[in-house]
């Protein structure tokens, strides 16, 4: 995916939908160490409750306000991010993830104008399947209710809004999603960003 080669509108657009992103949409993407996850299967072939790390269980809430301050880093030229509602990971029996944030990227554009591209996510999306061990996340979520929200504005004139399905964020059978737990914390990290978690 040529991120670069997009008009600084279309990257900021690409780079909310991605960083946010639990996973990438292509299994041949390395992984956020650099090389593809050694050994890495889908957990769609682990029975339930095999291979599950219990330092995971329960709630979780993503730092929000992190993520968007990383996304602006992505988009980099001066722009800046805040975030805003919260992104919940339930880890039990079933994995859950419900998305009810808003991640707003504002860059300054040439004569004077900005831009601000705002994403809204809502839904939830489950996985029966999910697996945590060596430091790796797998799993799939066939149900997934998430959508991705994108609204620019230049200068307070606002763009045609797209709303599309969050589809590719959830599948985690690319086995490319590393994660460290510790206590009340945990990281999960993808080819572009890193989550920060706290235990509810």
């Amino acid at each position: 995916m040529r991120v670069k080669a997009l008009p600084l509108a279309g990257l900021a657009a690409a780079a909310l939908t991605l960083v946010t992103a639990c996973t990438p949409d292509d299994p041949a993407t390395p992984s956020s160490s650099g090389s593809p996850a050694a050994g890495a299967t889908s957990a769609a072939a682990a029975p339930a409750g095999a291979g599950r790390d219990r330092c995971l269980t329960g709630t979780w809430k993503v730092d929000v306000a992190d993520l968007a301050q990383q996304t602006a880093a992505k988009v980099g030229h001066g722009a800046t991010g805040a975030g805003t509602g919260t992104i919940t990971l339930v880890f039990g029996p079933t994995m859950t993830i419900k998305y009810a944030d808003v991640i707003a990227i504002t860059s300054p554009l040439s004569a004077g104008l900005t831009m601000t591209s705002t994403n809204t996510f809502t839904g939830e999306a489950t996985s029966t399947d999910w697996v945590a061990k060596d430091g790796r996340l797998g799993g799939t979520m066939p149900a997934n209710t998430v959508t991705s929200k994108i609204v620019t504005t230049i200068n307070g004139r606002e763009s045609p809004t797209t709303t599309t399905p969050f589809s590719g964020a959830l599948d985690m059978s690319a086995g490319q999603l590393g994660y460290t737990c510790s206590g009340n914390a945990a990281t999960f990290s993808t080819p572009m960003v890193t989550w920060h978690l706290t235990k509810a």
